[in-house]
């Protein structure tokens, strides 16, 4: 019973590792995504783990090919972590960029973008909407 118990936790564990890998390589996400994938990983873990410790299969049923699973998912697991690092950014910088930390939210931006800026775009929407409500009503 009890390498039973530990063969359901090893397994949990090496599935939430392959779901979290992209997360942790791929240094560039947000906290959110990783949280996200955190808790997806901890629900997979746990379902396989729940799935290994039943007597009998309960969704399904991946128990009986069992070294035909272990090459797969260490097939699985590499490809991942090959992909994860493939895709990984390091870093890029150019004097040339316009991109500016200041500018990329409208929330905590310290004056950098004025809401009022907006005004004459919205008002030059709304007349092409205008217009198009005046031909309307004269079209009938």
């Amino acid at each position: 019973m009890i390498f039973l118990v530990i063969g359901a936790i090893f397994r949990a564990i090496a599935v939430a590792m392959a779901i979290s890998v992209p997360s942790i390589v791929l240094i560039t996400g947000t906290s959110d995504g990783s949280s996200i994938t955190l808790i997806a990983a901890l629900i997979a873990g746990a379902l396989i783990c729940l799935e290994y410790l039943n007597t009998y299969p309960s969704m399904l049923e991946f128990r009986d090919a069992a070294p035909y699973n272990r090459i797969r998912y260490l097939s699985a697991l590499i490809a991942i972590i090959c992909v994860s690092t493939l895709f990984r950014t390091i870093g890029r910088w150019s004097d040339y960029s316009l991109y500016s930390e200041a500018h990329v939210t409208f929330e905590e931006d310290a004056g950098a973008y004025d809401q009022k800026d907006a005004a004459g775009f919205i008002h030059l929407n709304a007349l092409r909407l205008k217009l198009l409500a005046a031909r309307k009503r004269r079209m009938g």
